[in-house]
């Protein structure tokens, strides 16, 4: 789904993603993953709420700056 948006966004046919829409979803999905994991650890070990929530906003800021730099076909 997410790649069908990807290729749709970037001018391509939804209905069949090409290799640059697929990755950049499989990039997508592995950076938000890196992203949980880490605040979900963490959260586990103790580390207070509130200042894993300010640090995750800069986190998640510059996961998608990378990924718009890494797939600039698609930003």
């Amino acid at each position: 789904m997410l790649a069908a948006l990807l290729a749709e966004a970037a001018g391509g046919d939804a209905e069949r993603p090409g290799h640059e829409a697929r990755l950049g979803a499989a990039l997508t999905v592995a950076a938000i993953r890196v992203a949980y994991v880490d605040t979900a650890s963490r959260q586990l070990g103790g580390d207070p709420v509130d200042e894993v929530a300010v640090e995750q906003a800069e986190v998640l800021r510059r996961t998608f700056d990378a990924l718009e730099r890494a797939l600039p076909g698609f930003a």
